[in-house]
């Protein structure tokens, strides 16, 4: 528990920091958290005791993240993103038909294929909220909140299940997550979010607001489904040991991979 807050005490200004420093600086860190991001699910797949390729993953995953800001408008960035995965695809089945067993071809070709869509396409959300516009707030003030909100759902449904969870949630997927614990971190991203409003001095789109916090209360605890879904699936505890107290650099994006995409486009519908 020590290790844990020490690397978020460390970990949470940095990123911060680098989102208030402004767009260059997150799409640099994005680049970086998410080439390691790919190497740890890259890592997790072997064949003949070796890992995927993780050179192809990380500039599959790296191209991606770098088409949203050159795309001039959404269809152009759907139009390059599905280009770049079809290279990538290609790319992938030259190295395993090369280095790949006949059963383990398809297996290894999903997980390299999903694995970067799933990284590159979510994490590419990252630096588009400084294209908000015409909203009640910036899109660096936006993008911070939804980081905000979802550290919160998630240290507040960990306090919440240590304290007072009783009903396991996913026992099958995740054995330590309960009702109790995933309530209360919708309850505190809601608190949040009322508070932000009324600090923000923006109580008029209280409701709003409000909709958006409990969104990544419920959004940001399916991405941590997903992510431990998919260390069961490899049989691992962690998917790498880069943070104490955390694991691997996944196991503390999970659940932003969910929640900053969606309210990304909640905020364009809502505000």
């Amino acid at each position: 528990m020590k290790a844990r807050i020490l690397t978020s005490l460390v970990g949470i200004p940095l990123i911060f920091a680098a989102v208030w420093y402004g767009p260059t600086t997150v799409l640099l860190a994005i680049l970086i958290l998410a080439s390691i991001a790919t190497c740890e699910i890259y890592g997790l797949y072997k064949i003949k005791n070796r890992g995927l390729p993780r050179l192809i993953g990380v500039i599959w995953v790296c191209t991606l993240i770098l088409a949203e800001p050159n795309s001039p408008n959404y269809s152009t960035f759907i139009i390059t993103s599905s280009c770049i995965t079809c290279i990538g695809i290609f790319a992938s089945i030259l190295w395993l038909i090369v280095y790949s067993e006949k059963s383990r071809f398809v297996p290894a070709l999903l997980c390299m294929t999903l694995g970067c869509t799933y990284i590159g396409i979510l994490m590419a959300h990252f630096p588009m909220y400084y294209d908000i516009s015409n909203s009640i707030y910036s899109g660096k003030t936006w993008l911070l909140f939804a980081i905000l909100a979802t550290f919160t759902t998630d240290t507040a449904a960990l306090l919440g299940g240590k304290t007072i969870g009783r009903h396991a949630l996913a026992p099958k997927i995740s054995p330590n997550k309960t009702w109790e614990g995933s309530l209360s971190g919708i309850i505190a991203s809601i608190l949040l979010s009322i508070a932000f409003c009324y600090i923000s001095g923006n109580p008029e789109y209280l409701w709003q607001i409000a909709a958006l916090g409990a969104t990544v209360g419920v959004v940001s605890q399916l991405g941590d489904l997903t992510e431990s879904k998919l260390k069961r699936t490899f049989n691992v505890k962690n998917t790498g040991n880069l943070l104490p107290g955390h694991g691997g650099l996944l196991d503390r994006l999970d659940s932003l991979l969910w929640s900053v995409p969606i309210t990304y486009y909640l905020i364009l519908i809502l505000l």
